[in-house]
């Protein structure tokens, strides 16, 4: 028997960066100004409710060079995240459902001449190894 639950920020970072065009990161670059657009990735909780049946909670922030082109990619990633993904099979993990918690707003951010628009999303997985 493999692992029961998936690392999700690293099942949904390829299948993202290709859904919406753009490099998907958990961590950002020290050049983040030269590297957008991107979108940030990160886990930051969840539960399992039955052996196998992981609830991810994913925080996605979107960050460009102006407000316009972060609430692009973030709207590209909310489509994505809501429309292409449920049943979905990626590895041994099938993606079941996805809610939008928060819905893509503007965050704040240190470096005044990027954009940031983050979005919060749960995550229902089914690893169909377990």
């Amino acid at each position: 028997m493999g692992q029961p639950y998936a690392d999700i920020e690293e099942l949904i970072g390829g299948w993202l960066s290709q859904a919406c065009g753009c490099r998907v990161l958990t961590d950002l670059p020290a050049d983040l100004q030269q590297q957008v657009p991107l979108l940030q990735i990160n886990r930051y909780g969840g539960a399992d409710v039955a052996p196998g049946l992981d609830v991810a909670l994913l925080d996605v922030d979107a960050f460009g060079p102006d407000r316009s082109t972060a609430v692009t990619y973030a709207e590209r990633a909310r489509r994505a995240l809501r429309f292409d993904l449920p049943n979905t099979q990626i590895g041994y993990s099938v993606f079941t459902q996805v809610l939008t918690i928060e819905a893509p707003s503007y965050r704040p951010y240190d470096n005044t001449d990027l954009r940031r628009i983050g979005a919060t999303y749960r995550l229902t997985i089914h690893n169909v190894a377990a």
